[in-house]
């Protein structure tokens, strides 16, 4: 009996603890901090010049901490450091352990051939890489050529040959033109053998303009079809009677530049 009453006090005793430990409802588990259940990493590489010149050494130390704490990270034990030339391309990688959070190396710029330009300089771990690209260490330095005179820090040099090609990994970025010219046919379409008047607006980068004038030619021939020449406002109107088979587009000359666009396409008549 004895026996049986211990074990039903010691039942009522957990039921009252488990009732007396806070609830963690639906709501709560928002508010929970994601570096707590995903810690992530950040690294930072403490270099010993701002610049540097062909036959340089570029000495860096490296500290891997946790990104909410900054405490040593406890996660990676190799640190991977890259040296890229001016067009994106890694020309050497570090592949470094990491001690106490800490780690350093060097990388002497003396690849042949050597092209002076903006080098990029990257470190991260491959946790570090499951966040994205965005989390990866990044610095850009000036590389100089070497002096024409040994010691003279004044000379800095950055070759301008644009003909050299020293391998480029980092897409081209398009510059938009100063001016856009924008069509809207009459009923939404041009059609072969119907005149169609289509209305027009030009852009440049700070909005409409009126100080360009173009005219419309056929690209197969040529020929001058029609006149473009836009109001106040940037807009205006021509009539094109467009054949079967035939192209069209806009030359237009604005601030001392000739721009061309391409019309829509005519469609086809339907037969009746």
């Amino acid at each position: 009996m004895s026996t049986h009453v211990s074990i039903k006090k010691l039942l009522i005793l957990l039921a009252a603890t488990l009732m007396m430990l806070p609830a963690i409802s639906a709501s709560d588990n928002h508010n929970f901090d994601t570096n707590i259940c995903l810690p992530q990493e950040k690294v930072y590489l403490h270099f010993d010049n701002t610049s540097y010149y062909h036959g340089d050494k570029i000495w860096f130390k490296a500290y891997v901490v946790l990104a909410p704490t900054h405490g040593m990270t406890p996660l990676s034990q190799t640190l991977y450091v890259e040296l890229l030339n001016p067009g994106g391309k890694v020309i050497e990688k570090k592949t470094l352990r990491i001690t106490n959070g800490q780690c350093h190396g060097d990388f002497t710029l003396s690849q042949l051939p050597f092209y002076s330009g903006y080098y990029e300089v990257r470190a991260y771990t491959k946790y570090m890489l499951n966040f994205g690209d965005d989390v990866v260490f990044s610095r850009v330095f000036p590389i100089f050529d070497h002096p024409a005179k040994d010691g003279d820090y004044t000379d800095r040099r950055i070759m301008k040959n644009s003909g050299v090609k020293y391998g480029t990994e980092r897409p081209a970025v398009k510059k938009p033109k100063k001016l856009d010219v924008r069509f809207y046919p009459e009923g939404g379409y041009i059609i072969a053998g119907i005149p169609c008047r289509i209305a027009f607006e030009a852009l440049g980068r700070d909005g409409s303009v009126d100080d360009c004038s173009g005219i419309v030619v056929e690209r197969q021939s040529d020929a001058f079809v029609a006149n473009m020449t836009p109001t106040a406002d940037g807009r205006g109107v021509f009539t094109l009677l467009a054949a079967e088979g035939k192209s069209y587009y806009a030359k237009i000359d604005h601030d001392g530049k000739t721009y061309t666009f391409d019309l829509p396409t005519a469609k086809k008549a339907e037969s009746a």
